[in-house]
């Protein structure tokens, strides 16, 4: 018996020995969980590059050629690609701020309600962020956002909390309720899951909250033999949005349709004129509506009516 198993003896050794590997089994979970970072904003807007600040402005016109005016949005960016400062000029400004580790912890939203952030791990390996308003009211808001290995959202769910459940009082026995450490509890307003496919794009997104687990959003791609896909976003099986991207990803025609009472065109722009920088980030494109006919069933030629002139101007961190 060596000098470790004297001193503690066998069956103190085993002891010993299973409380070590325990405590090496919920260290390894932690360490594996808290490394997911949330996926940064570079990635989710696909820019290249170390983009500092993007200023877009967007000019829109209706059919007829009127100006809908301009929208300029401002974004900066920390240097790990996170927002700090978003400002939709003359509506709104909203603000971000993180940790030394990169980590959201505050923000104030469009209403200027200031918003506090807490992380968590879950059973499931997920990084679980917690949203939660500062500001005392009535009908407060929670929310839990459930990202995966990839930094990827997996899951959100929003809560509300009345003057009921917030002294514990639950008026619904069909309702799911959430009882949280700093808040009290929250009733479960919706709840949703977003599923991607093997290469990390966006299928779908499955309102799970809703009767008989209805989709209410459904993503799909479609692929061509010369590079170019198409991207369809239908809401509510009522309309859909479709995106044509060529082999470089540049957006060159959108479509609304609509299924009611069957489907119909509404709108098509043919995208032009694309401009990218050095890095590969758009610039500059214009789009232009194209006329349809056959009481929406079919495309004509070009209008020649600007629907929307963008450009786009960046700052890198050097």
């Amino acid at each position: 018996m060596n000098t470790m198993s004297k001193f503690l003896g066998v069956g103190k050794m085993k002891k010993f020995f299973l409380l070590f590997t325990l405590m090496l089994l919920v260290f390894n979970y932690s360490y594996s969980s808290l490394k997911i970072m949330p996926e940064n904003d570079w990635k989710k807007m696909n820019l290249k590059g170390r983009v500092m600040k993007m200023v877009k402005k967007v000019h829109k016109y209706n059919t007829d050629g009127k100006s809908l005016g301009e929208e300029e949005i401002t974004f900066i960016f920390n240097s790990q690609g996170y927002i700090t400062t978003e400002i939709h000029k003359g509506a709104f400004s909203l603000s971000y701020e993180y940790d030394e580790n990169g980590y959201l912890i505050r923000s104030v939203d469009v209403y200027g309600i200031e918003h506090e952030y807490e992380y968590e791990n879950d059973e499931n390996g997920y990084l679980v962020q917690i949203d939660r308003e500062r500001k005392k009211r009535s009908f407060a808001n929670m929310k839990k956002n459930f990202y995966n290995k990839d930094g990827k959202l997996a899951k959100s769910q929003l809560f509300t909390q009345s003057e009921y459940s917030k002294k514990s009082i639950k008026l619904s026995s069909s309702a799911k309720y959430e009882k949280d450490k700093k808040k009290g509890l929250f009733e479960l307003l919706s709840e949703e899951t977003y599923v991607y496919d093997k290469n990390g794009k966006l299928l779908r997104i499955d309102d799970t909250k809703a009767s008989a687990n209805r989709e209410y959003i459904v993503i799909t791609f479609e692929n061509f033999k010369d590079g170019k896909y198409v991207k369809t976003v239908e809401v509510n099986r009522i309309q859909a949005f479709k995106t044509c991207y060529d082999k470089d990803g540049n957006e060159i025609e959108w479509a609304w349709i609509t299924y009611s009472p069957e489907e119909q065109i509404q709108s098509f722009i043919l995208y032009s004129g694309i401009k990218k920088d050095k890095y590969g980030n758009l610039i500059e494109k214009t789009g232009k509506y194209l006329e349809i006919t056959d009481g929406g069933k079919k495309l004509g030629k070009e209008t020649g009516v600007i629907a929307e002139e963008m450009k786009i101007e960046y700052r890198y961190y050097e």
